[in-house]
């Protein structure tokens, strides 16, 4: 029995749940929230669910999405029951969520066939991250979405496979549980409302390319499979949005989308100096590099608090000259296109520019946790802090670039039949996919670091299979 426990304890996978479990649970007993900005934000909204129930929450204005603060009211509510507080029950929650992404990570890994050994490091950074590892123990949403990417991916790849081999049931069945995730995932994060568009081109895609070839079959089921996911999400999405406009007027998810929208883009429309340039770029691997080099004001300028300053600027400047609730959305999108036009190029390049902090995920300084002093003074130390991160940032572009690379080669290989390599070639096509989908939408926003972190675990994955890659050639 002993021998069977040490064998069990030997297996590396295992170790890699197992060691930041411990981790987890250290922290659980010695870190707090730190209750500023969107946090504050989210505890308001869990506090209204949670006194007042849905009613009122659909009569504030809507500054939030749904989902991040229901759980915040549940765990007030299970909080309430056993006299502790409500951060306690949530940090279970997160704990939750992280440890589901590493099972999800397993899932993909092995389809994959990437090695054990690569597999258990995933695994472990994944449970060891300061930044993913931060997000769990703050009171910030990113971490309720990490499953949900995982499982898109996932249920993604088997709703192709079922639409060209299956019967109807089956893409009906796989075209409910993708429509379903990704209602979950925006009701977290209303920008997936978008990313749902341009990653269900591939669908669409299939249905033309059946049409052409005349494959009634899978024409029929690409056509079943599409309507079902676009009936069931914008069911959803536009009930909860027409609610939204009868009890407070505003026909939207959440309102601060558009006002950030147009503080970004008149960030990136000013006229630039050349040192408002370069400090722009300095700006890209993190604030704290462009502190370094340039003046804290001239790096404020490039920041999401200065992008929403102006955004709500405009905002507050609209209710005040009467334009309906209805209407203030509209209006912002009509006067962001208006900064736009006036320089349209600057803004592309701004906004390419701003795509590559995407790949700065990695930071020991995301912030809204207080950590012990021992581990503070460790994520303070300049060498491991700045090393970290960019280590991180090349191994991930690096990923990003060889896999797509991969996946141009094989191109006219992808979903076009069943061998294993192809189906390792299609899930790959569908991880980036996600992250491109992602990454175009959000660069047209002022990107902060913590926004990174729901595509966090797809680019460790791409990691993960780029080095098996290379070391198998090796």
């Amino acid at each position: 029995m002993t021998k069977t426990k040490f064998l069990f304890l030997s297996d590396p996978i295992i170790l890699a749940f197992l060691i930041p479990l411990f981790y987890w649970i250290y922290l659980f007993s010695t870190t707090e929230m730190i209750m500023v900005y969107d946090a504050l934000s989210f505890e308001r909204f869990g506090s209204i669910l949670f006194n007042s129930g849905w009613v009122r929450f659909f009569q504030t204005k809507p500054e939030s999405e749904p989902l991040f603060p229901f759980f915040i009211s549940i765990s007030m509510t299970i909080a309430q029951y056993f006299s502790v507080p409500y951060q306690f029950i949530q940090k279970f929650f997160h704990m939750g969520s992280l440890f589901l992404t590493q099972l999800l990570s397993l899932y993909i890994l092995k389809k994959l066939n990437v090695g054990r050994s690569l597999i258990a490091g995933t695994i472990f950074y994944l449970g060891i991250s300061p930044a993913l590892v931060n997000s769990a123990f703050s009171l910030w949403s990113e971490i309720m979405t990490y499953p949900f990417v995982l499982g898109i991916v996932m249920i993604s790849l088997q709703s192709w496979k079922a639409i060209l081999h299956k019967e109807k049931g089956d893409v009906a069945l796989h075209a409910v549980v993708l429509a379903v995730l990704f209602i979950l995932i925006t009701c977290v994060k209303a920008i997936f409302e978008y990313v749902f568009w341009i990653y269900c081109l591939p669908f669409f895609y299939l249905i033309i390319s059946s049409w052409i070839k005349r494959s009634q079959r899978i024409l029929i089921h690409s056509c079943l499979f599409y309507l079902v996911l676009i009936f069931i999400f914008y069911s959803f999405l536009l009930s909860y949005k027409s609610v939204n406009q009868k009890m407070n007027g505003h026909f939207v998810i959440t309102i601060s989308g558009p006002s950030l929208l147009y503080g970004t883009v008149a960030q990136r429309t000013q006229p630039l100096t050349s040192k408002e340039f370069f400090s722009c770029l300095a700006s890209i691997p993190g604030q704290g590099v462009c502190e370094r080099i340039f003046d804290p004001p001239q790096c404020f300028h490039w920041s999401l608090i200065a992008a929403d300053q102006i955004g709500y600027t405009k905002l507050y400047e609209l209710n005040n000259k009467g334009v309906p609730n209805e209407r203030i959305s509209k209006e912002l999108v009509h006067l962001t296109t208006l900064r736009i036009i006036q320089n349209p190029w600057q803004y592309a390049f701004l906004t390419i520019l701003e795509s590559f902090k995407m790949f700065f995920w990695e930071s020991t300084k995301i912030g809204f946790v207080h950590y012990p002093v021992w581990l503070s003074k460790i994520f303070d130390f300049s060498p491991f802090k700045d090393g970290l991160r960019f280590l991180v940032f090349l191994i991930t572009f690096f990923s990003v670039v060889y896999v797509t690379r991969y996946i141009l080669n094989k191109r006219l290989q992808i979903f076009s039949d069943n061998s294993h390599e192809n189906s390792k070639a299609d899930l790959l096509f569908f991880i980036l996919l996600f992250i491109f989908s992602y990454l175009a939408l959000y660069s047209l926003f002022h990107i902060n670091t913590r926004y990174a972190l729901p595509i966090a675990p797809l680019y460790l994955i791409l990691c993960a299979y780029t080095i098996h890659k290379i070391t198998a050639k090796k």
